[in-house]
């Protein structure tokens, strides 16, 4: 016989190890404990951490795992089920779960909750993952009231799905920051300390430095402005959209921080050749710079099979 993916909840509520009992029928044995023998303690909750892309009708994510990191576990109030590494790959031939996350509380709620706080301290680099729609799922009032159905999803997409441009824009940002000061911090290295490519400061003759650059996320060009004031911050213009960032914290790329209008954002990045992963509360992004040279030759020849 074979046990349920989600096993882990009932060992969570009656303190069983179901696996070992799985092999002990199997080696003849009779089960150790009868029905009116167990007993009920707490609450579970269970969901399952993919590599897919719920904005796009949950299509699998598969590639390289570039960056992984769990959130951290001390009790036996979470648990987490997973067979991949950072270096590992999700395959598209197979089913593309990471994991299994299940939370154990003496209610319900705090069950939710904790598993909301673990989800929201996943980071995955390299692939999409559905930590995000999973968090949305478990917060709706109506999860949490209970009154979920094989119909829930599709009842309440919209909600489900919501808007993540202002966690995309912010991604973006830090993009744009780790850009810019690695060009900074390319001109401090230099040898010619009375060459202007040498200048690292705001200040440049007649105006607030401004420079503007165009990127590629997702396939798609973005246009996007930088602006360094005297004040030290940036201010980073995207897509209509302004933020400022200071006071980023980049010491290590998978629990880094950054300060965005006054705000603290966690995230996470790493290089994959010259792209940039970065992941900011459950938003993954692939960032490339725009080399206008390429990006011609590949419209004129899309254009060109196009009119054939």
């Amino acid at each position: 016989t074979r046990l349920q993916v989600e096993h882990p909840v009932t060992e969570a509520i009656t303190g069983l190890d179901l696996v070992e009992w799985q092999l002990r029928v199997a080696a003849g044995e009779t089960l150790p404990k009868q029905q009116s023998e167990l007993s009920l303690s707490g609450h579970s909750v269970e969901v399952r951490l993919y590599a897919e892309d719920p904005a796009s009708g949950f299509l699998p994510s598969p590639g390289k795992v570039h960056g992984l990191s769990w959130p951290q576990v001390s009790d036996d109030t979470l648990r987490i089920d997973t067979g991949i590494a950072a270096g590992g790959e999700v395959s598209r031939f197979y089913d593309p779960m990471i994991a299994k996350l299940i939370a154990r509380s003496d209610t319900r709620e705090e069950a939710i909750d904790r598993l909301v706080s673990a989800l929201k301290d996943i980071v995955v680099l390299g692939v999409k993952t559905n930590a995000g729609f999973l968090v949305d799922l478990i917060s709706h009032p109506g999860f949490r009231q209970g009154g979920v159905d094989t119909g829930f999803i599709d009842a309440h997409i919209k909600a489900l799905q919501p808007s993540r441009c202002t966690q995309r824009n912010q991604a973006l940002a830090i993009a744009a920051w780790l850009a810019t000061k690695s060009t900074r911090s390319n001109a401090d290295q230099s040898n010619d300390q009375y060459s202007p490519f040498s200048l690292t400061s705001a200040w440049q003759l007649g105006s607030t430095r401004d420079t503007g650059f165009d990127v590629i996320i997702d396939g798609a060009r973005i246009s996007a402005n930088t602006r360094w004031p005297a004040s030290g911050s940036c201010e980073i213009s995207i897509s209509g959209a302004c933020f400022s960032i200071s006071a980023l914290e980049c010491q290590n790329p998978l629990s880094a921080s950054a300060s965005i209008d006054g705000h603290a954002v966690n995230f996470a990045i790493a290089h994959d050749d010259d792209r940039l992963l970065v992941y900011v509360e459950g938003q993954h992004l692939n960032i490339s710079a725009y080399d206008i040279l390429v990006q011609e030759d590949e419209e004129a020849a899309s254009a060109l099979f196009a009119r054939r």
